[in-house]
């Protein structure tokens, strides 16, 4: 089976194992008598760094936590920092923290947004000392990047990128397999292709590589 880490798409795949994420932003606050999860469905919810709001981030932290707790929920995020859209950098470093927290305390781990940011995600990872395994989805930086963040622990989600990018393609056999996961986040790429085009990557069939991607969800989720 093949294991999609992280998507916005509302389409569900039968044939995949699927964590949806849910932004908690003021749109979902407003619409909260509405917000209802789909049976059987599995989940990421976090407050993503574009859409923290001043105002409202102590509800939105709340929801956060309150929703943490949800046996469907199988993950916090996407959370993070993004130097190039979103509030001001402080604000995004509270809200990264105190989700951070959350995650510990559910014991559940997190999903990580990081644009421009990885030796700040580095220097907080450092300080914080997390129990908790961190996912950065969709990866798509140099090989050295890549290779340092495994070697600090955390795990490298590709997307679609994969298969436009020939350098991510390039290096995928010299990561270390058990920190990696696939995704399709927000494109109209399937999942099913991202692990096709990856299993010729890594010339391994997408049956082989769809074992090794489900036994680290088994592991860390």
């Amino acid at each position: 089976m093949r294991v999609n880490i992280h998507t916005h798409q509302t389409f569900i795949d039968k044939d995949a194992l699927t964590i949806n994420n849910v932004i908690v932003d003021k749109a979902f606050i407003e619409d909260l008598d509405q917000v209802s999860f789909l049976e059987n469905q599995k989940y990421s919810v976090g407050i993503h760094p574009w859409y923290i709001d001043d105002v409202l981030l102590k509800d939105q932290l709340y929801l956060v936590d309150k929703l943490a707790n949800n046996p469907q929920v199988k993950a916090i995020g996407e959370v993070g920092l993004d130097k190039i859209k979103g509030p001001d950098f402080k604000i995004q470093e509270k809200a990264f923290f105190d989700q951070i927290r959350i995650a510990e305390r559910v014991n559940k781990p997190v999903m990580i947004h990081c644009v421009k940011a990885f030796s700040e995600l580095l220097s907080i990872k450092k300080l914080l000392k997390p129990k908790v395994h961190m996912i950065i989805h969709g990866f798509n930086k140099k090989k050295e990047l890549a290779l340092d963040l495994q070697a600090k622990g955390f795990y490298l989600s590709f997307g679609a990128e994969i298969i436009k990018n020939e350098a991510l393609a390039s290096y995928l056999p010299e990561l270390n397999l058990e920190q990696v996961f696939f995704e399709n986040d927000d494109s109209d790429t399937s999942i099913s292709q991202v692990y096709e085009f990856a299993g010729n990557a890594l010339s391994m069939t997408s049956a082989e590589l769809q074992e090794i991607i489900l036994n680290n969800y088994t592991e860390i989720f």
